[in-house]
């Protein structure tokens, strides 16, 4: 007979939150069944899941995977147009000002 074992055990074994077991269970990447309110997974499904996700990381083909893609940096040309501010006035060198102290 299978060994069957709680999303918190699964969670442990795998070091994340039992959410993420969950979320895992839910979207059909570990196969479990629903007994009462909890799921059961069994042993040798935990292990296959471990045993794909770890080929799926490491495959020769694609390389890691944890590679992060950053969006490119948008280049400031000369040649761009700032917005105008909206009520900035225009001084000439004609203008005074006297600050009162």
């Amino acid at each position: 007979m299978d060994k069957f074992l709680t999303s918190e055990q699964v969670a442990e074994a795998l070091q994340v939150h039992q959410y993420t077991v969950l979320k895992l269970i839910k979207a059909k990447q570990i196969p479990a069944i629903k007994i009462g309110r909890m799921y059961r997974i069994k042993e040798a499904d935990l292990n296959k899941f471990i045993e794909s996700s770890w080929k799926e990381h490491y495959s020769k083909e694609s390389g890691p995977k944890n590679e992060i893609n950053l969006p490119k940096r948008r280049e400031n040309t000369q040649n761009q147009q700032q917005a105008p501010i909206p009520n900035k006035q225009k001084y000439s060198a004609e203008d005074h000002f006297i600050i009162n102290k």
